[in-house]
């Protein structure tokens, strides 16, 4: 098995290329999120308030500044993550997604000596202007070749992203509630969201309960995100504080914490991406903490192991399945490993009666840990459809967790590690362009972003890599 100390030649490289990338990113959306970008021009779509997936965006840039090690880094890192406090008081179990991954990608500060005087912002997109680079990248293209064969395997798409010059302004998409009927953790793209060219874009993933923010959220809202009142001040107060606020969300009747209503249709349901993120910053509130994470993941454990990805809880009825998101929907299948993982990073030394480690490890295996004969290395976005398309993202988030998987005590390290980095490697050696990794599927029942960059994607490429090369340790995030 590999070890940090001897990473594959090829992490590196990658991991160089998917963080200048996020360099030119920040230089595009500026103090607005991105979402996802088209295959060919490269141009993010935005949001204002970021979204359930803002927190990747922070954690991209903590992941940049970690490599970096420069105060500019750290300092656009640091902002972005204080730009996500408005979430904190928000009805939604989405906050873990967005305040876990925001806060925990935080590495060291940069010497003082660096930190003196602020570093010049990403170079502008322009002709004239060279792209940012991490310190010691080499060319992106250079590294990131496209294998034609094992992209036509999983159905790899689109044409090459065109030149930083030549790319649009960033298509905007702000605030609006979700109808009930929509799918998962496919918060769509707040409201009216347009094209440079003035068309409507396609509306963002409708989840089977959600929308993007409450009425009163945007009706309060101000032209930009910024921290509420009284909010913490830096990345490890504002994790503290949100384990806090999550942990009083708890329903201990129900055993979870609700997905809610901050995205409009019920509240009382859930869902498999409303676990991640959530299991280890409620474990970070203390004893009681803990007890909760665990009820929290077991209890989604328990409802999706019935076959549906999302569950409405109906007083005096129980828990109803939900028809969207499809029971098929890998990146939920990839979400919930990705839980596991953590749950049992956490139980190790704990009281077993509390994480029920055991029950845990058959988890894991059924939910990819183990993966039957010839499963791909990037699923198909619903598995009930093969011949569909890809999603990079569901892999990618795949990869984290098995390399989570192989650190723990006990763990067939060497299978776990081998197949997390045979999966990084298909990744990078086949939907990864300039930086970009494509064909991540943001909602395959609508046909929105299909074959598109994903923000989250993105970020859980640089982390598989970070953890490849050591940059980070698994228990780190």
């Amino acid at each position: 098995m590999r070890g940090p100390e001897e990473p594959p030649a090829w992490a590196g490289p990658a991991l160089r290329a998917v963080l200048d990338r996020a360099a030119l990113t920040r230089a595009e959306a500026g103090a607005r999120f991105p979402l996802f970008a088209d295959p060919g021009t490269g141009t993010w779509t935005t949001t204002r308030r970021g979204a359930w997936t803002g927190g990747f965006w922070a954690g991209l840039l903590w992941l940049r500044a970690r490599a970096t090690g420069t105060a500019e880094d750290h300092r656009a890192a640091a902002e972005c993550t204080a730009r996500l406090a408005h979430w904190l008081h928000a009805d939604t179990a989405t906050r873990g997604l967005i305040l876990w991954y925001g806060t925990a990608s935080t590495g060291p500060a940069p010497p003082a000596a660096t930190t003196a005087a602020p570093g010049p912002g990403p170079a502008p997109r322009d002709s004239t202007a060279a792209a940012a680079r991490v310190e010691g990248a080499a060319g992106p293209g250079a590294v990131c070749a496209p294998d034609r064969t094992a992209a036509a395997g999983d159905r790899a798409a689109g044409a090459r992203p065109a030149a930083a010059s030549d790319r649009s302004a960033a298509p905007r998409v702000e605030g609006v509630p979700r109808a009930e009927g929509a799918p998962p953790d496919r918060p769509a793209p707040e409201p009216n969201p347009t094209t440079p060219g003035g068309q409507a874009a396609p509306r963002a993933e409708r989840p089977a309960v959600s929308g993007h923010g409450s009425a009163s959220d945007r009706a309060s809202a101000s032209p930009e995100p910024t921290p509420a009142d009284g909010a913490p001040a830096d990345a490890e107060a504002l994790r503290a504080e949100a384990a806090r606020v999550c942990l009083d969300a708890l329903d201990p009747g129900l055993g979870l914490v609700p997905w809610g209503a901050a995205f409009g249709g019920p509240r009382l349901v859930a869902r498999a991406d409303a676990v991640p993120g959530l299991v280890p910053l409620l474990a970070a509130a203390g004893p009681r903490g803990a007890q909760a994470a665990a009820a929290h993941l077991h209890r989604h454990l328990d409802l999706c192991r019935a076959g549906a990805m999302a569950w409405r809880y109906v007083p005096g009825s129980g828990w109803r399945p939900l028809a969207e998101p499809a029971p098929g929907w890998s990146r939920g299948r990839a979400w919930l490993l990705l839980a596991v993982a953590d749950g049992l990073a956490h139980a190790a030394g704990a009281d077993p009666g509390v994480w029920r480690p055991e029950r845990l490890r058959r988890a894991a295996a059924r939910l990819g840990a183990s993966p039957a004969p010839g499963e791909p290395l990037v699923p198909p976005a619903d598995t009930a459809e093969p011949g569909g398309f890809p999603d990079t993202s569901a892999a990618a988030i795949t990869a984290v967790a098995l390399l989570k998987l192989a650190a723990l005590p006990g763990a067939d390290a060497g299978r776990l590690t081998r197949r997390a980095t045979a999966v990084l490697h298909r990744l990078v050696s086949a939907h990864l362009r300039d930086g970009m990794l494509l064909d991540g599927c943001y909602d395959a029942a609508t046909g929105t972003a299909q074959q598109h960059e994903l923000i989250w994607g993105d970020y859980f490429l640089a982390l598989g890599l970070a953890l490849l090369t050591g940059l980070v340790r698994p228990g780190d995030v």
